[in-house]
């Protein structure tokens, strides 16, 4: 419930998630990326898990960009 009310989502949508019977959008993994305080990489994880490309692609240390 605490979930929910800091997504601004209803309890019921973020069970379904929960089992399943719902998928999530890219705006939902955001949303309930932020009220759990979770890092960008977790995030994009969990981009990467639902089948959406990430929103900012990572670089590595040693790139010259």
């Amino acid at each position: 419930m605490e979930l929910a009310l800091e997504a601004d989502v209803s309890a019921r949508h973020i069970a379904f998630l929960e089992t399943g019977r719902a998928k999530p959008s890219p705006d939902m993994i955001g949303r309930l990326g932020d009220a759990l305080q979770m890092p960008s990489a977790s995030r994009h994880q969990m981009l990467t898990l639902a089948g959406f490309a990430t929103r900012y692609p990572g670089r590595r240390w040693d790139a010259e960009a």
